[in-house]
């Protein structure tokens, strides 16, 4: 059994490896935020999200029907969805006495990571159970060690811990069933068994990219811009992608990726408040921001001039005002009177140069 320990113990730290390096690198400053990120509202944490799947095709229609959830209890069920023919498999492994012994201590690591999942209080349908009065092991958790819990207010995150024992439970379950029932050592009745699991677990995929802008975002056409900008006299490139969105960054961090550019814009999880300082204190950036064309708010030249100059002075080359994106509209009025270097059906792009002559006196 040394082994079977070792593996258990081995599996908790992979588990919590990603809490603990929440409690020994967040910055303080950072600490706050993400301790509220969510507002402290638990949410995926409902007790039948076990045994209800309410995005699968067919058996989602009936569990609604049949449990009548209220509405925010049902989107992610299938996270936490166990599986009837799993949950089946691991009560046949512990009823079998051979292979009970050894499913013990997976299943203690299976419940501690079940049990995290509810969250603080037992919700059941969409309704807490004795609130106030009965309160899960998170509760007491958030409060004794708030750096490594709190943040997990999406519960759902804890199948993470769960799905390995889970996974080595069922295992232990077939494993007693092909012993009390040698029907099911034949390979037809395991493949039954698979097609089975892969039924209940059968989620819908959507195929289509969902995303800023409609089409191919990844397409040779759309990429034909950085090819060009290939082509330019600048010794080092940085870009300003336009709109300004954290949305549309998501997208321009891909294009970054294939193209190494710097540009002005990311984007991270729980982004803090100073990242985008620089941003804010640059009087033409800092419209852009807030997706105001600059030549219609920015009534003072000098300012729109300075604005430029300490782009061009921190390195920035280029504007690539990306149409189809969200609030692309927004900045038109920004290039009226200036001519792109290079435009196509997906991009124009602007010498910031160019930007800071041709602003109207």
């Amino acid at each position: 059994m040394g082994w079977l320990s070792i593996m258990v113990v081995s599996n908790s730290i992979l588990a919590i490896s990603p809490f603990l390096a929440n409690l020994f690198h967040i910055k303080r400053k950072l600490l706050t935020e993400a301790l509220d990120y969510y507002g402290g509202v638990e949410t995926h944490n409902d007790l039948l999200a076990y045994i209800t799947s309410y995005r699968h095709p067919i058996l989602g229609p009936l569990a609604r029907a049949l449990l009548q959830p209220p509405p925010n209890t049902a989107p992610n069920t299938s996270f936490s969805y166990l599986g009837f023919l799993p949950i089946t498999l691991v009560c046949v492994g512990l009823y079998n006495r051979a292979t009970r012994s050894m499913m013990l201590p997976w299943l203690g690591l299976l419940s501690v990571f079940l049990i995290l999942r509810l969250g603080s209080t037992l919700q059941i349908n969409g309704t807490v159970v004795l609130e106030g009065i009965l309160l899960l092991p998170k509760y007491y958790l958030d409060l004794w060690f708030p750096t490594l819990f709190r943040p997990l207010d999406l519960t759902q995150f804890f199948m993470a811990g769960a799905q390995f024992p889970w996974a080595v439970l069922t295992c232990f379950g077939l494993r007693a069933l092909r012993k009390s029932f040698t029907a099911f050592k034949q390979p037809r009745y395991i493949l039954a068994l698979i097609l089975i699991v892969a039924f209940e677990y059968f989620v819908p995929v959507q195929m289509e990219y969902v995303g800023p802008i409609s089409g191919n975002p990844f397409s040779a056409e759309r990429l034909a811009y950085l090819d060009w900008l290939k082509q330019e006299d600048d010794d080092e490139i940085a870009l300003i992608n336009l709109p300004l969105d954290r949305a549309n960054s998501k997208l321009y961090l891909y294009y970054q990726s294939i193209s190494g550019y710097p540009q002005t814009e990311g984007a991270i999880s729980r982004t803090p408040d100073n990242a985008y300082d620089y941003i804010k204190a640059n009087p033409v950036l800092g419209f852009w921001y807030d997706n105001h064309p600059t030549n219609c708010v920015l009534e003072d030249r000098d300012d729109y001039i300075a604005g430029v100059t300490q782009l061009l002075e921190d390195g920035f080359t280029h504007v690539v005002h990306h149409y189809g994106l969200y609030y692309w509209q927004r900045h038109i009025e920004d290039f009226r009177y200036v001519d792109p270097v290079y435009s196509d059906e997906f991009v124009a792009i602007y010498r910031l140069d160019d930007l800071r002559e041709s602003y109207p006196t």
